[in-house]
């Protein structure tokens, strides 16, 4: 079917959201294993996401955290804090400054918050339904773990219970109120589900450490 319209006018753009063209088609399929590219989620957004300015993601973090762990609280029943950062008692100068904390007698619960754009939230929920139904989809990682939460954040995530032993839980979360669906979804990930990866960063953080602790003090006499 053939439309007249002229390229590059206000109506053609009007027209080419929510199409895929071949353009937008380039961007979406993948180019290794089954995680579509960053266009996939560009497209979806142009039909779930309130039309928004470019923020920086930084200010957009801080702007919509405590918004978001307001949200997770009363979605988890949890009253978090952010009025605490955490150092390790094992591990020389590491150190933490969760989102959100729930200090208990016995035990920690945390949560790290991540606001991102409209098609970076619909790519982390992608993977999370992935992981949900059983399928690993890292094609742009060297990670063979698979939490649910994109690969980028995996160290991060497993960083909280490095740094604080008495951490039992962590609530992964995402928010985007630009979105008009799944503004809010979190993996909630226990410590004893990951005990080997937990293990195995440890031995690789303290490791990375010191070989940071020896070529500054090699550089510095």
């Amino acid at each position: 079917m053939l439309l007249k319209l002229k390229q590059n006018t206000p109506a053609w753009l009007k027209w080419r959201e929510r199409r895929a063209t071949g353009t937008k088609l380039e961007k979406m399929i993948p180019s290794s294993g089954i995680l579509p590219k960053i266009g996939f989620f560009e497209y979806a957004a142009e039909s779930l996401a309130i039309e928004t300015d470019d923020e920086d993601p930084r200010a957009r973090g801080r702007r919509l955290e405590p918004e978001a762990r307001e949200l997770l609280g009363k979605e988890v029943g949890i009253n978090f804090t952010d009025d605490f950062v955490i150092e390790s008692d094992d591990i020389d100068r590491l150190a933490l400054s969760p989102d959100g904390l729930y200090i208990g007698k016995k035990y920690i619960i945390g949560c790290e918050i991540k606001c991102l754009a409209p098609k970076n939230h619909l790519e982390a929920l992608y993977i999370n339904m992935q992981f949900n139904k059983g399928i690993k989809c890292f094609p742009r990682s060297n990670y063979l773990k698979n939490i649910g939460i994109p690969a980028e954040y995996i160290r991060q995530a497993v960083g909280y219970f490095i740094v604080e032993p008495k951490l039992e839980t962590l609530y992964f979360t995402f928010y985007c109120p630009d979105l008009t669906v799944k503004q809010l979804f979190y993996i909630k990930i226990n410590r004893s589900d990951i005990k080997d990866i937990i293990e195995e960063q440890t031995i690789e953080t303290k490791n990375i450490l010191q070989t940071a602790y020896d070529f500054i003090s090699e550089l510095s006499f």
